[in-house]
């Protein structure tokens, strides 16, 4: 008997994992839940943009961005990022063909989040395709800088290269919260609480040339979200 190959290739060309019955069952059941809890949490939260509110009607008006955010505050971010599809943005994110990755791409289908499947770390130039497609067909692509299994706060280059390749600008989102529990896990992940408060600080939009140094940009980058985050954090 052969043995099972852990991924199948969707019509597009993506990859996902090759389930069985009852696991994607159980994947479905779990994922209903978690989807359940965090419309509780978008339901009874609060959002305060306490840092270039203006930046939204420039990411709206000049088209499909790449929104970035610590790895720490993934939740916290989509949460808020997910609202601005009130404002006509398609958010997209970009989710492993793993087992676990199925799991919260149902999640964030459930919540209208548009899913882009690919690896960085088993391909990154797959990824940059997958978020080079998303950007193509309107989709902003949220992504998580130092991720997918750190150093935390050490912004990668893909958000750069991304932004070389396509012209998007790349929308660094800082973000704090007053009532959450955090896991101990390498960055430290914030899980919000019902009636939580979410602080947002936003950067300007910034556009990286063709010619512009990867290394160099993202360790700018990585100083600019890091201050943002500092921002939003004060007065929680």
């Amino acid at each position: 008997m052969g043995q099972r190959e852990p991924f199948l290739r969707n019509p597009d060309g993506s990859l996902r994992a090759n389930l069985t019955f009852w696991q994607s069952l159980q994947i479905t059941l779990l994922a209903w839940v978690v989807s359940a809890y965090l419309w509780l949490v978008r339901w009874t939260c609060r959002f305060d943009v306490v840092a270039g509110s203006g930046y939204v009607e420039t990411a709206r008006r000049e088209g499909p961005v790449i929104a970035c955010a610590w790895h720490q505050a993934e939740l916290v971010s989509g949460i808020y990022l997910l609202n601005w599809q009130r404002l006509g943005m398609r958010m997209g994110f970009l989710i492993s063909p793993s087992r676990e990755g199925e799991f919260i791409a149902r999640v964030a289908a459930l919540h209208g989040g548009a899913v882009m499947r690919g690896s960085s770390t088993r391909s990154g130039r797959e990824a940059l395709w997958a978020m080079g497609k998303a950007l193509r067909e309107g989709k902003s692509p949220v992504v998580f800088a130092d991720g997918p299994s750190g150093p935390a706060q050490q912004f990668k280059a893909g958000a750069v290269i991304l932004s070389r390749r396509t012209g998007a600008a790349v929308l660094p989102v800082g973000c704090a919260l007053n009532r959450y529990w955090q896991l101990r896990t390498w960055d430290g992940t914030l899980i919000p609480k019902p009636f939580a408060r979410f602080r947002i600080a936003l950067g300007p939009p910034q556009i990286i040339g063709r010619d512009a140094d990867a290394a160099t940009e993202a360790e700018r980058l990585g100083r600019l979200l890091n201050e943002l985050t500092e921002q939003a954090w004060q007065g929680t």
